[in-house]
């Protein structure tokens, strides 16, 4: 997670709205650029983190772990 997209949220007053993939890495072998066989893909779309009363590092941090928060959940379903 680079800082700079969560610094222009900031400076333009927009939520940053993660997403969570999971499955992708067993779809799309590492250094790949073809699909392998039949693998489920899934994303869940997290609620908006809006960026006013955070910095830059601030903000991608909460936002990384609601990520991986959630992609654990996921994991254990």
């Amino acid at each position: 997670f680079m800082e700079g997209p969560f610094n222009l949220a900031i400076r333009e007053g927009v939520a940053v709205l993660p997403i969570v993939v999971e499955g992708s890495g067993d779809a799309l072998p590492r250094g790949g650029w073809l699909f392998g066989n039949g693998s489920d893909i899934w994303l869940r779309v997290l609620a908006p983190v809006p960026a006013t009363g955070w910095d830059g590092a601030g903000l991608r941090d909460a936002v990384r772990q609601r990520i991986v928060d959630e992609l654990g959940r996921m994991r254990k379903v």
